[in-house]
């Protein structure tokens, strides 16, 4: 028996993961809201892979030099040099 309440509606296939979902809207295009973030969060920057790997480079640089800050520094002087570092880096 067909029912005038409930429409007949077709699934839909989501441009973000391709899995088959029932939209709520006419112009629904994505199964969710994180589905559509996840799918455009790289539409405008591109991957940021040159902007993380700078990022990293910069950390393990850093840590780097810290790190032989430390080590040339007298063993008795050490314990110092690291209250010094964490005070001038703590906010």
């Amino acid at each position: 028996m067909f029912d005038a309440v409930d429409p007949i509606v077709m699934d839909e296939e989501c441009h973000g993961c391709r899995s088959a979902f029932t939209p709520k809207r006419s112009n629904q295009r994505y199964c969710s809201r994180e589905c559509q973030q996840r799918t455009t969060r790289n539409a405008t920057r591109g991957t940021r892979r040159t902007e993380n790997r700078e990022r990293s480079w910069k950390h393990y640089e850093r840590a780097y030099r810290l790190t032989e800050m430390i080590y040339i520094s007298p063993p008795q002087t050490r314990l110092g040099l690291m209250k010094y570092i964490l005070d001038v880096n703590s906010p």
